[in-house]
């Protein structure tokens, strides 16, 4: 149990999490962080709250866990403004269904902090908005896709290899009971590997999150993304044609070579 949770944002998500982890007792104090006057009166009144602050840095001091509930384009902005009140060791998590842009951006900001940002998706929502929709059981048997590891690109997870057939290649998350194909188009940059032969059941790999429908609760999965991503940062880091000839990547020395023709 935690000793205090703050959740940002009560709408449906947020005040769905709220009843949840009142639910299951899984915080000892329950803090919900509102943009507006009106919506933090309604949190008070509404769902199963300790306090509720219109400060964000207030909102998330004594701390262990906090999730940000609110629209993808305010994440970032939010984060700036609450890093220098986290406590040590405190997890900070999302529920933003697009993760590249705002795990990049944590990640620079979190580098220094002795806090931790784990980027994640629940594959959870409602045809209807609002805290007056919030469900206590919104997140029950939902997928939830995570970002956890500090130093990796953002739409990175790791899967294990159920099966394999000349279509592609059937993998299940870590953590999760659900399967998921990687078409055959999807599994390299080059299309001699893209042969399925190549992998074998019960074999650990990592791909990209390619796209994430979250009205049809579809989630597309690439190796070949992750190669693309990885490419590019290969790129931008390293200057010489050597120094991708050590890489992963069988065009990335040619890519160097106009790369640096450019340059003259």
């Amino acid at each position: 149990m935690f000793k205090q949770v703050t959740i940002m944002g009560p709408g449906l998500l947020g005040a769905s999490l709220v009843l949840a982890v009142k639910k299951k007792l899984l915080a000892e104090k329950i803090v919900v962080w509102a943009r507006s006057e009106n919506t933090a009166k309604n949190a008070l009144e509404k769902l199963p709250v300790d306090q509720v602050e219109r400060n964000p840095s207030v909102s998330v001091r004594g701390s262990q866990l906090v999730v940000l509930c609110t629209p993808v384009e305010t994440i970032t902005s939010i984060l700036n403004s609450i890093i220098d009140d986290l406590d040590e060791s405190c997890i900070v998590t999302d529920v933003g269904s697009v993760k590249s842009e705002i795990c990049k951006n944590a990640q620079n900001l979190f580098k220094k902090s002795k806090s931790s940002f784990i980027g994640a998706h629940p594959m959870a929502g409602s045809e209807k908005a609002g805290m007056d929709h919030a469900n206590e059981n919104l997140f029950s048997s939902r997928t939830c896709i995570i970002t956890p590891e500090e130093n990796t690109d953002s739409k990175l997870i790791n899967k294990i290899i159920i099966s394999t057939d000349s279509k592609g290649l059937i993998v299940k998350p870590e953590g999760c009971d659900m399967d998921f194909p990687i078409k055959k188009s999807n599994i390299a940059i080059n299309a001699a590997d893209t042969r399925t032969s190549r992998f074998t059941g019960g074999e650990r790999i990592d791909c990209a999150i390619a796209d994430l429908d979250k009205e049809k609760r579809k989630v597309s999965l690439s190796i070949k993304l992750l190669e693309e991503i990885e490419k590019k940062e290969a790129l931008e880091k390293y200057g010489t044609e050597g120094s991708g000839k050590n890489l992963p990547f069988s065009s990335l020395s040619e890519d160097l070579k106009k790369k640096d023709k450019k340059k003259k």
